[in-house]
């Protein structure tokens, strides 16, 4: 459910999921993404609530590697692949390898 929607500057909304076997507690969380003008240009804050700590450690590749594909489209280039992304950035949150493997 979308909770605030102000475009362009503002996006929240709930993320429901059920348990599963990556996140047995399942979720109940809120997300919510703004934007605002700083100095030349916009500072990007992403704010995660009621999300579980295993959940919150495994979205920072996730997260990364959307950012990355927003950054080549605002610079007109091509996308990069996601899940390619994903697997690159896996070294980089240890606390995600860790949580995967268990």
């Amino acid at each position: 459910m979308i909770l605030r929607w102000e475009p362009p500057r503002v996006f929240e909304y709930e993320w429901k999921v059920a348990p599963v076997p990556e996140m047995p507690l399942g979720e109940n969380a809120i997300f919510r993404y703004e934007l605002a003008p700083e100095d030349s240009s916009t500072l990007l804050t992403v704010t995660y609530r009621r999300i579980t700590k295993q959940t919150a450690s495994g979205f920072l590749p996730g997260l990364h590697a959307f950012l990355d594909r927003l950054e080549a489209q605002l610079d007109e280039k091509p996308l990069p692949d996601w899940s390619a992304r994903f697997a690159e950035l896996l070294g980089q949150y240890p606390e995600w390898t860790k949580h995967a493997a268990e």
